[in-house]
């Protein structure tokens, strides 16, 4: 291979990366290796911007911000100054804390505007902020302490548990990425409509704060409601982990918002496990996009957290349905205008059952149009 070009297994060797990794920055278009039949070939300007990434990385900026540090005009007048600055490196200062920024990660040759090669719009400095609204919510994911818990406490791609292997840094930190971005951009700042509007019933109907459902449309959009659920229902497949990794994020930044996907999670997992092949097919698929969203009706005004003292009784009817006896309280997200059906499940004693937690019945029920109020098994 030519000294100008270095193949993706040279890279390997040379950066101390992997094949995965050099093709999750291309699919993030942060390099541009060409293509010849099934071989990726990479220039000079390929090795220095994925010097810059590597650094970036390690340095613990984000890929976004490693774009906009990428992201500059050609060389040329006032921009060829800037661009020389921005890759300078100085020394450490004695007895300072400066370092510099720019070395390669084998050796100390530093890459050259020309090494950089890069078109886009102006450099935008990472370490810039612009100055936020100080009533308004914010929230700083903190992907770097859960990729250190997955990886280095955990070692998720290491795990014998299935679909584990598939759980590499890169993969797992991009997904980390966008479930943060998620949550700072669009979740953290409806906290504020959430405290200064709250729900509010309204000709019979709740409805949710300003911004709630737009919000909820982005969260089904993206998958996030699917993504540790059964594919054979709509869902991603992935492990529960990674759905633990990003809940973590999304209910920092807003939990009162989680409530309505994190509770359907929970009513998923309850007919997932236990409900019938039919149950399986009528519910889980809307629930898993959240076209149908769900609850579960547990304890009641005595009870408190001991559900073995609950009152509430489901007696059986000849067409299949229960009647339901009772009072349940704290149904979380039990209405709303963001779905357009809500699925209950309702912890009801079965006839015959015994004392405390014996005997108790789970019962579905379904507010489907024109049907508010039926109830299945």
């Amino acid at each position: 291979m030519s000294e100008d070009l270095m193949t993706i297994r040279q890279m390997c060797d040379a950066f101390d990366v992997t094949p995965r990794t050099l093709r999750f920055y291309e699919a993030r278009e942060l390099i541009f290796p060409q293509r010849r039949g099934q071989h990726r070939l990479y220039d000079r300007r390929d090795r220095a911007r994925l010097i810059l990434i590597l650094r970036g990385k390690r340095f613990g900026f984000s890929l976004e911000q490693i774009r906009q540090l990428l992201q500059l005009y050609e060389p040329g007048g006032t921009n060829r100054a800037q661009i020389a600055a921005t890759i300078r490196c100085r020394p450490r200062p004695p007895g300072g804390h400066g370092t510099a920024i720019c070395r390669t990660e084998r050796g100390d040759r530093r890459p050259s505007p020309a090494d950089l090669g890069c078109r886009g719009p102006a450099f935008r400095s990472p370490h810039r902020t612009a100055v936020k609204d100080p009533d308004m919510p914010s929230y700083t994911p903190p992907i770097r302490d859960l990729q250190f818990v997955l990886h280095d406490v955990l070692k998720l791609s290491q795990s014998d548990l299935p679909g584990h292997d598939e759980l590499a840094p890169d993969f797992t930190e991009a997904v980390l990425e966008a479930a943060g971005k998620l949550s700072a951009e669009v979740l953290a700042p409806l906290n504020l409509s959430g405290d200064q509007e709250g729900c509010v019933l309204e000709n019979g109907v709740v409805r949710t704060p300003k911004g709630f459902r737009e919000a909820f449309e982005q969260v089904k959009d993206g998958g996030w409601t699917a993504l540790d659920c059964d594919p054979e229902y709509g869902g991603q497949g992935m492990p529960y982990t990674m759905g633990v990794a990003t809940g973590e994020m999304f209910v920092s930044a807003n939990m009162a918002f989680n409530m309505y996907q994190g509770l359907t999670h929970g009513a998923y997992s309850a007919i997932h496990a236990h409900g019938t092949d039919d149950q399986k097919q009528t519910y889980l698929p809307k629930m898993v996009s959240c076209d149908w969203t769900g609850t579960m009706n547990l304890t009641e005004p005595h009870c408190g957290t001991d559900l073995g003292l609950l009152r509430t009784k489901a007696e059986p009817q000849d067409d299949g349905s229960y009647l339901i006896t009772g009072q349940k309280i704290f149904i979380s997200a039990g209405d709303h205008d963001m779905a357009e059906n809500v699925i209950h499940l309702v912890l009801a004693k079965a006839p015959g059952g015994g004392g405390g937690h014996q005997g108790h019945q789970p019962v579905h029920r379904a507010e489907v149009p024109g049907e508010r109020g039926r109830l299945s098994r």
